[in-house]
């Protein structure tokens, strides 16, 4: 499995993660969904700088 396609898969998983998060809390501001939501900032962030060095490539 390619470093991207490993990064993908770890998106996916996150954002329904995040999205069972939301229907289970009362609040956004959730200490747990706050930490899943920054998982899968740093994950896209993962994810933008793969596609930067492939396109540089």
């Amino acid at each position: 499995m390619s470093n991207l396609e490993e990064v993908l898969m770890e998106i996916e998983d996150l954002r329904s993660r995040m999205n069972n998060l939301l229907d289970e809390k009362e609040e956004i501001f959730d200490p747990e969904l706050v930490e899943v939501s920054q998982l899968l900032d740093s994950k896209l962030n993962d994810y933008e700088a793969i596609i930067r060095q492939a396109d540089d490539d």
